[in-house]
């Protein structure tokens, strides 16, 4: 599964970024790529909608809390040692590495800063904007792991080149949809996890993840089973 989240809410405050971001909804992947929509349960859906109906963009879209709503439901157990079966890369922040060695081996830890802040309530991407803000709005951003996208993509493509059965997991805002979509072959998978397995790091950096009880993870823990 090669796995894009192209609708999410972000923003874009580089020119270059906002331009490789276009590219990968007007010239699409083609099949096995899954194009995932903005989650149905926020007002961002609608708005994106509209940008692609106006765009006249021809995308199979999914929607995309699959993986979170299966930890919420402490249901990921199967994707985890499913995970564990091939070799395996994350590129993440500094804040996954206690995964390593806990949940996952990983064969390389591509380490990316961890992803920006929040805009101000103020900002035209917290409104409803009929224009995905990630597209259009210039704003100051720091840690932006996006601007180390060629770097990332540079140690990555021969890796994948000698052995494509990799596995990368992607847990790097905007960096994740461009890179995916630089790397991407049929017979790779390049998955975009966002945020699904921080808890297990020990970080509860989604509300709902602060709404669940806090055994549902160790559920998921059970379901994978001890690491080997």
């Amino acid at each position: 599964m090669q796995s894009s989240r192209m609708g999410d809410n972000k923003l874009c405050g580089d020119p270059k970024l906002g331009a490789q971001l276009r590219e990968t909804l007007l010239n699409p992947l083609p099949k096995p790529a899954i194009y995932q929509l903005p989650s149905p349960k926020t007002s961002r859906q609608e708005g994106f909608t509209r940008y692609v109906e106006r765009e006249g963009l021809k995308i199979q879209w999914y929607q995309v809390d699959g993986l979170s709503d299966a930890g919420r439901l402490g249901k990921l157990g199967l994707f985890i040692k499913a995970l564990r079966s091939r070799r395996l890369i994350l590129v993440g922040p500094e804040k996954l590495k206690p995964l390593e060695g806990d949940l996952f081996h990983f064969d390389r830890f591509v380490e990316v800063p961890d992803r920006s802040p929040k805009p101000p309530k103020d900002h035209p991407s917290r409104k409803g904007s009929d224009l995905p803000a990630w597209l259009s709005v210039p704003i100051a951003m720091r840690n932006n792991a996006w601007k180390y996208k060629d770097e990332v993509c540079s140690e990555l493509r021969p890796i994948l080149e000698k052995d494509p059965s990799t596995v990368v997991m992607f847990c790097a805002g905007m960096l994740s949809e461009t890179a995916i979509y630089d790397l991407f072959e049929p017979d790779r998978t390049l998955l975009d996890i966002g945020s699904v397995f921080d808890p297990f790091a020990g970080k509860l950096s989604r509300k709902y993840m602060r709404k669940v009880d806090s055994g549902i993870w160790d559920k998921s823990r059970r379901e994978a089973g001890p690491l080997k």
